[in-house]
């Protein structure tokens, strides 16, 4: 109950706009009931949007650490990691199709070799 609870506070968080706050709620919703169906991609979509909103660039935006070793192959690996775990279908979190969307406008300059030159941040 108390993990339905958390989850449900941080959905409420995440329509505020406090990313950070729904972070922290969908960690304890995953403390409470680690097997509560979906909190992981919960999190994953709320980070998203986080990374989004601190503008940070489209290699954080898609998980990966060291821009300077993502080749094309990492690139597509991360991003059917992403889109298996942010896809409106598999994620019911109120922020999934956002998330979605920023992962696969990521996807679109980083595959673009002229776009990835020109820019890497948002």
């Amino acid at each position: 109950m108390a993990a339905v609870k958390a989850r449900q506070a941080a959905e409420a968080y995440f329509t505020l706009g406090n990313f950070e706050h729904a972070i922290m709620q969908a960690k304890v919703a995953k403390e409470f009931d680690p097997d509560l169906s979906g909190m992981d991609n919960y999190m994953t979509a709320y980070q998203m949007h986080s990374a989004v909103s601190h503008k940070q660039n489209w290699y954080i935006v898609r998980g990966i650490e060291n821009p300077t070793v993502a080749d094309s192959e990492t690139i597509k690996k991360q991003y059917k990691r992403l889109a298996l775990a942010l896809h409106p279908d598999k994620n019911a979190s109120i922020v999934a199709e956002g998330a979605f969307k920023h992962v696969k406008a990521a996807l679109d300059v980083l595959s673009n070799p002229a776009q990835k030159r020109l820019t890497t941040s948002l």
